[in-house]
Parts: structure tokens; C-alpha cells; sequence
């Protein structure tokens, strides 16, 4: 037997001087008719027929769901730019917007440049100084009107009025005594007496004069400095970390505190040429996301100890201002329309622009289905042609006599 001939496991072996042998159930074969092993390897047409519809199967499938999804995805752009309606409601916006101005620079300028507003927080007068200061984010100053902005508001904060900053040191005495009338030492009963001096309840409301007439006073929401809140909570992690508070393992509570950051009000000239608090939009403050309150908080975190924190700790966070605006600032406007936003049709133009990426995501994954259906197409193509060629013959032989 040659060298390199593969031999049938289980079959008997044929003496070398014999070219061929013959093995019961299985025919002759011969070492010339076997060949190498590479040509015993190889397959018959039709498998290699089938592998190549089975790839193009493949091919075809991964075509059409990149030709779906690329639809799909061009077609909710479409719907998000159809639905956004950008166009109009920017448009919509833009007018009533540029309206507002046009009566601002009209008339309600100079009405409000002729006020002059104070501050009183418990009896004690602090004048407030104009200030123009655009506030409007939107770039687009083609269609969108600019104009001159005017309010009112402290030259200084709030605390540095009401507890000095020479009594909020450690050396120097703090002037606030606890419940037996006594000034407490330093430690934590003059921290907690000064919690309690910051969380009392105070009158605050604005003096008016117009044209330097006589002064008229415009009450406000009497409110605290400090804010204390002691809640239950299930556990020492959420009150420190979330809401940046003390827990109390005994009584289960979490103790936060909160200080006023911002006081803005916006106020409207009646008719008889009074000068009043304006509610419109839900609230006489002037922002949309505070939800037009007159007052703004913000948190402090709670001193690990539970103790009240030293009043150093409060005079460098409590940073409120205050603001007095015309009902007629074409900003009120802007705030509502925009939700704060301060850009105008801004929701409806992300959207817009969601709807366009998502256009061209499409039209660029569109690519691969193209390419890979083409070749597919040509192949089908191609099949019926052989299909309709074989029909035909068929036909002639049959109709032969």
C-alpha cells in the first residue's frame, strides 16, 4: 500500500503488493481513485450551492432589520419635529415677547424709574439701589426685541444688617440671650440661642415713594432667617447623606436646617396710582421655579453633634438678597413662557432637534442595508433568471412531437 493513502478505521487492511481491495458492503477503491486527502475533503456542488443561499440568507436578514430600524428611527424624527411644532410656537412666543417689551420701553420704564423702594425687617430701613441687568438667555436678537432692564435690590446681604459682623466672631460678645434673659457662655447654649435668634419670625415688608411722594407700605410674608425641621427617618444614612441632617437614634428623627437665600417680589401700579403686590402667574414672587414664592431656601447640612451650628458657620451661609421687579418686565414674561428657562421655545427646540439626530442616525445607518442587500438582490436576480431559463426548456421538450 503507497504512503499518504488514509486508511478506514475498522476495515481490514489489503497486502502491500495489492493496488486494489475489495471490502464487503463497501465497493473497490483504489489509492489513484481516493486521491490526497484535501480532494477526499472536498464537497459536492449542491452543498457548496446551499452554504452560499444559507450566507445569503444571512446577508439578507441583517439588510432588512438595518433597513427597518433605519426607518423606524427616521420616522420618529419625523414625528418629534412634527409634534415639537417648533416653528409656531417659537413664533407665538417671539410676538407675545417682543409686545411686552414694547410696552415696557413705552410707559412702564419710566414709571418704575421714578420709584425709589426701602426694606424693612422689623422696623429697621434699608434702602435698595436700581439695577439693570439682562437676564434673557436667548441668543436670537433678529426676531427677539432687546430693551433696558430695571430692579431693585440690596447693595448689601441681609445679615450683615441684622447681626452685625464684629458680634458673629469668637472674641467679641454676641448680643442674644436665651430664655432667662442672660447672654449665654460660648459653647453650645450660645449656639443654640443663636439658632434660636435666626429662626425667629420677622416682619418684613417694602416701602415705596413715587416721584419722592409719600411713602407707602407693602406688606410681605413674615418669615424666619433659619428654618428647623425634625422629621422621622428610617435610618442614619438617608438623614446624613441625602438630606443632610442629624439622626437621633433615640427618638428615630432627622433634624435639617435651611436658610433663606433670596427674597424677590414683583409688584404691579393700579389704576388710582398705588402701588401693590402682583399675583399673577400662581404667586407674587418673580421666578417660575421657585413656583412664583416670595422667598427662597436652601439647605445647610447639620453639625455631626446635633448641636445647633456657631453663628460664624450661618453668617457664611446665609447669603440672601432681595429684589423688587415691575409685573411689567418683559423678563416676568420670558419666565413663564419659557418655565425658567429663560430661552425662548427652548423645550420645543430640543425636541426638534432630537426628531433631526434622530433623522440623520437613520439615513446613516441605512448604509450598511443597502450594501448588503444589493448583492443579495443580484443573487435573487440571477435565481429566477436560471428558474425561468429551466421553465422554458422544460416547455420546448414537452411540446416536441
Amino acid at each position: 500500500m503507497r504512503r499518504g493513502v488514509p486508511i478506514l478505521p475498522h476495515l481490514p487492511v489489503a497486502d502491500s503488493g495489492e493496488s486494489a481491495t475489495t471490502y464487503r458492503g463497501h465497493g473497490n477503491f483504489s489509492s489513484e481513485d481516493m486521491g490526497s486527502s484535501d480532494r477526499v475533503s472536498r464537497r459536492a456542488p449542491w452543498s457548496r450551492r446551499n452554504e452560499d443561499e444559507e450566507e445569503d440568507n444571512k446577508n439578507y436578514c441583517c439588510a432588512m432589520t438595518s433597513l427597518v430600524g433605519s426607518i423606524t428611527l427616521a420616522l420618529v424624527g419625523l414625528l418629534l419635529i412634527y409634534l415639537s411644532d417648533y416653528t409656531h410656537v417659537r413664533a407665538i412666543q417671539t410676538d407675545g415677547y417682543n409686545f411686552a417689551v414694547d410696552s415696557w420701553t413705552d410707559h412702564a420704564l419710566a414709571e418704575f424709574n421714578e420709584t425709589s423702594w426701602e426694606l424693612l425687617i422689623d422696623g429697621q430701613a434699608i434702602p435698595m439701589v436700581p439695577l439693570s441687568e439682562v437676564e434673557l438667555k436667548d441668543k436670537d436678537t433678529k426676531t427677539v426685541e432687546t430693551y433696558s432692564p430695571l430692579k431693585y435690590v440690596l447693595p448689601v446681604d441681609i445679615p450683615a444688617l441684622i447681626i452685625p459682623t464684629d458680634q458673629a466672631s469668637d472674641e467679641s460678645p454676641v448680643e442674644i440671650f436665651d430664655s432667662d434673659g442672660k447672654i449665654p457662655a460660648a459653647g453650645p447654649d450660645r449656639d443654640n440661642a443663636t439658632a434660636v435668634e435666626l429662626m425667629r419670625v420677622r416682619e418684613i415688608s417694602i416701602v415705596v415713594r413715587d416721584n419722592g411722594g409719600e411713602p407707602q407700605t407693602i406688606q410681605l410674608e413674615p418669615t424666619p432667617l433659619l428654618k428647623q425641621f425634625i422629621r422621622q427617618s428610617s435610618g442614619w444614612k438617608v438623614c446624613k447623606y441625602q438630606q443632610g441632617g442629624y439622626f437621633s437614634g433615640r427618638t428615630h428623627s432627622c433634624t435639617t436646617y435651611q436658610v433663606l437665600d433670596h427674597l424677590c417680589v414683583k409688584v404691579k401700579r393700579a389704576v388710582n396710582g398705588t402701588w401693590g403686590l402682583d399675583a399673577t402667574y400662581g404667586g407674587e414672587g418673580c421666578s417660575y421655579i421657585t413656583r412664583w414664592s416670595q422667598y427662597t431656601w436652601r439647605r445647610v447640612n447639620a453639625l455631626p453633634n446635633g448641636h445647633s451650628p456657631r453663628l460664624p458657620e450661618y453668617i457664611k451661609r446665609i447669603f440672601p438678597s432681595a429684589t423688587v421687579r415691575s409685573s411689567e418686565d418683559p423678563v416676568i414674561l420670558a419666565m413663564n413662557l419659557t418655565q425658567g428657562k429663560l430661552v425662548l421655545a427652548e423645550s420645543e427646540g430640543e425636541e426638534w432637534a432630537t426628531g433631526l439626530i434622530l433623522i440623520i442616525i437613520g439615513a446613516v445607518t441605512i448604509l450598511p442595508a443597502v450594501f448588503l442587500a444589493w448583492p443579495v438582490y443580484k443573487a435573487l436576480r440571477a435565481k429566477k433568471r436560471r428558474e425561468a431559463y429551466f421553465v422554458r426548456q422544460v416547455d420546448e421538450v414537452e411540446l416536441e412531437p
